[in-house]
């Protein structure tokens, strides 16, 4: 059975003599042995594993495709193997390597041998890579079950109470007691309104909650291989918005996983996913807006957030209308003009059309303070009045100080 370095020489092509890999995965990949350091040299009849002192017991034991050298002068050595194989023509990793490293190789060793700085390593390491063997698949498979394990332990641990570092802890203590040899990545564990990013860095300050979101992104490791998954669920009961968001998703993923089979691509896949977010009203298609604002009352409002109709209320009775709330409570409070929902930011005054899913912003006058144009109406009204605070210093000129009130009115 051919080993994979003699699979990875037989890939490349037929002018290129010898492979250098540096990089810590693709060297573990070749040799089975992790390290931190090390260079795996292979030729079209040989394969040598070049380490240094820290490593060379275990190399000798463990590694068995690559003749084990330990390290003294890595280039010196490096070209007393080039010259024995008679190596004309070298490729590197150019996808892993710094330019740094590069340039101390070519220094050293740029008179003895053509460096060939292509992807063409690279990419067909990274072919060898993609085909999985059984041997391979089975350890992912080990990885993946060490995360459910902790899934199905977080589940009964989470509460309100404890914060996303706490949640982060236990996962990764759970893989570690079941085998993980560490994590795949980071462990990520978001609560809140901070599970809207993807990408989140665990807190010991945000605090799980009842009716709470947590999200988890996690996985496992076993010799290498690693797992990765993640997992939304809800501490106590969710709102309707968060059931129907949560089912959404849940109808995507199906979707995905019915249209997986061999030949569709990612981008197809993704797709068959990401219309059914788009048909429910979701995703890039959709229509959002945030307010540079902050609170700046107190007496409870800005614990509790600042809600206010979705669609104009004109016979008062706000039971039936949808709502919508705001992380961010605006400066003074929203109005309702023409169908246009407006709202006070930090320097301007902007409105939403929420129908045309358009908006704009009225433009202060020069010389208006920082806080620009302020909203002086509030309800549903025909027009709207706003007004700014205006020190206005021309180069040319006498200085002015006035306030300016304007008087804004729907067109057509």
């Amino acid at each position: 059975m051919q080993s994979r370095l003699e699979k990875l020489m037989q890939q490349l092509p037929p002018e290129t003599d010898a492979a250098v890999i540096q990089s810590d995965v693709n060297r573990r990949y070749f040799t089975g042995m992790q390290s931190s350091a090390g260079t795996v040299v292979c030729f079209r009849d040989a394969a040598y594993l070049i380490i240094d002192f820290r490593y060379i017991e275990k190399a000798r034991e463990c590694v068995k495709d690559c003749t084990v050298i330990e390290q003294h002068d890595l280039f010196a050595q490096l070209q007393e193997l080039f010259q024995k194989h008679s190596a004309k023509t070298v490729s590197v990793e150019a996808m892993e390597m710094t330019l740094s490293q590069f340039s101390k190789l070519k220094q050293q060793l740029g008179n003895l041998v053509r460096l060939d700085y292509s992807d063409t390593l690279s990419r067909v390491i990274y072919a060898c890579r993609t085909v999985k063997s059984e041997e391979e698949i089975d350890k992912i498979r080990r990885a993946q079950r060490i995360a459910e394990i902790a899934f199905a332990d977080i589940c009964n641990f989470l509460r309100p109470g404890i914060s996303e570092r706490d949640v982060m802890l236990r996962l990764n203590q759970t893989m570690m007691e079941n085998g993980s040899e560490g994590e795949s990545f980071p462990t990520i564990a978001l609560t809140g309104s901070a599970t809207s990013m993807p990408h989140g860095v665990p807190s010991a300050q945000r605090i799980v909650q009842s009716g709470d979101f947590v999200l988890m992104d996690y996985g496992a490791m076993v010799d290498g291989y690693h797992s990765d998954m993640t997992r939304t669920v809800c501490v106590g009961k969710p709102s309707k918005k968060m059931q129907q968001v949560y089912d959404i998703v849940l109808k995507a993923q199906a979707a995905g996983i019915v249209g997986a089979k061999p030949g569709i691509t990612g981008r197809d896949m993704d797709k068959l996913a990401r219309d059914i977010i788009e048909e429910a009203g979701y995703g890039d298609n959709g229509f959002s807006f945030s307010f540079d604002a902050w609170y700046n009352y107190g007496d409870g409002i800005s614990q509790i957030g600042t809600y206010t109709p979705a669609s104009r209320v004109t016979d008062g009775n706000y039971s039936d209308a949808p709502w919508f709330s705001f992380s961010l409570a605006p400066t003074a409070a929203p109005a309702w003009c023409g169908g246009c929902f407006i709202v006070k930011s930090k320097r301007t005054v902007c409105g939403i059309d929420l129908e045309t899913n358009e908006y704009f912003a009225l433009q202060p006058e020069n010389g208006a303070d920082d806080y620009g144009e302020y909203l002086a109406t509030t309800g549903s009204q025909g027009s709207i009045v706003t007004y700014a605070n205006i020190d206005d210093k021309p180069i040319d000129g006498e200085p002015k100080k006035y306030c300016l009130v304007r008087v804004w009115k729907p067109v057509g």
